[in-house]
């Protein structure tokens, strides 16, 4: 509709309102036309029109604004955009491009472009784009995935990070990479190219190739130490069997002079026990005093420059009497 519906013949009734700044016209068919002091008209039909319009307003600035009898509204601008909004709480508007938004009222929204193309927006973030000529969609989701769903329910995901990854119908799992983009079409449209990404996979392979390698150098290393120890070997055997001849000879000079030996070693045994008391003699540290506590102790032998951390690892009296034994520092007396 470009316009109000007219009603036919002459105005039945004519008057203006009490402050005589609007002018109505009242019909034989129930319709009234009113004319507002800026020069809007109100056109208000009865409830019976055939047309279903209750009222059509049309504002100076050419904005048009029609109300039917269910309770819709359009509202059409000048510049060609359009307005509908149902009793239910839809709402639909036509942009002069050609793109219609619909508001729904369960809080969704869908655009639908001139191309068919449309984007469905739901109120936790979620988007859906749906191309009818590729039959392909793209979920878009708030934390940056866009999950590209084909025909053949493939999907391709690409995730905010940057990566992409291939889940083909029987749900296996790859790796993408980009490759380049190129024109789907006559339009201009340009699509991504992708390709399996294998680098996980050749990096494995390098691994691989590097443990074997070192695998390899490792087997190589022992074989050298074995060899090593093989040589050492023998050089011990040959020393033990030079040792042993002169053993023999010394067994044998030991025979001959059998007295003198017995002497030597008795005298050596005597000197060896003499030198034993001698060191124990001096290795005699006294106990410590009865009275002194284990703190003191500790005190007394860090202040004669026994190492700390040996102290404080003592746990009782007696741990400190051996450290202090071991090193050779007495205790004071009582």
């Amino acid at each position: 509709m470009d316009g109000p519906f007219i009603p036919e013949g002459e105005p039945v009734k004519k008057g203006v309102s009490t402050d005589g700044t609007k002018h109505w016209k009242e019909y034989a068919d129930g319709s009234r036309i009113q004319t507002d002091p800026d020069g809007t008209n109100h056109y208000a039909y009865p409830d019976n029109a055939p047309h279903g319009i209750k009222q059509y307003s049309v504002l100076t600035n050419g904005t048009s604004m029609i109300v039917y009898g269910d309770g819709r509204r359009i509202q059409k601008c000048t510049n060609g955009t359009t307005l509908e909004v149902y009793p239910n709480g839809l709402k639909i508007q036509t942009n002069p491009d050609g793109v219609k938004i619909e508001n729904r009222p369960d809080q969704t929204t869908l655009q639908t472009n001139p191309n068919g193309v449309t984007v469905e927006s739901f109120p936790d973030g979620l988007k859906i784009q749906k191309n009818p000529d590729t039959g392909i969609e793209h979920h878009l989701y708030p934390d940056g995935r866009d999950v590209q769903v084909n025909p053949d329910g493939s999907k391709i995901e690409h995730f905010a990070d940057g990566t992409t990854r291939q889940i083909t119908t029987e749900g296996n799992a790859v790796d993408l990479k980009k490759v380049c983009e190129e024109e789907a079409s006559a339009s201009g449209v340009k699509a991504t190219v992708y390709e399996v990404d294998t680098s996980e996979a050749e990096a494995a392979a390098a691994r691989e190739a590097a443990e074997k390698a070192a695998a390899a150098e490792l087997r190589r290393k022992q074989a050298k130490e074995e060899e090593h120890k093989a040589r050492l070997q023998k050089d011990l055997e040959e020393l033990q069997k030079k040792k042993e001849a002169e053993e023999a000879k010394r067994a044998a000079a030991a025979t001959a002079d059998s007295k003198a030996a017995m002497a030597a070693a008795k005298k050596e045994q005597e000197e060896a026990a003499l030198q034993k008391q001698l060191a124990d003699a001096k290795s005699a540290v006294p106990a410590a005093p009865k009275g002194m506590s284990f703190i003191k102790m500790k005190m007394h032998l860090k202040k004669n420059g026994v190492d700390r951390n040996r102290v404080d690892n003592c746990l009782g009296k007696y741990e400190l009497e051996k450290l202090a034994d071991e090193l050779e520092v007495s205790f004071p007396s009582a």
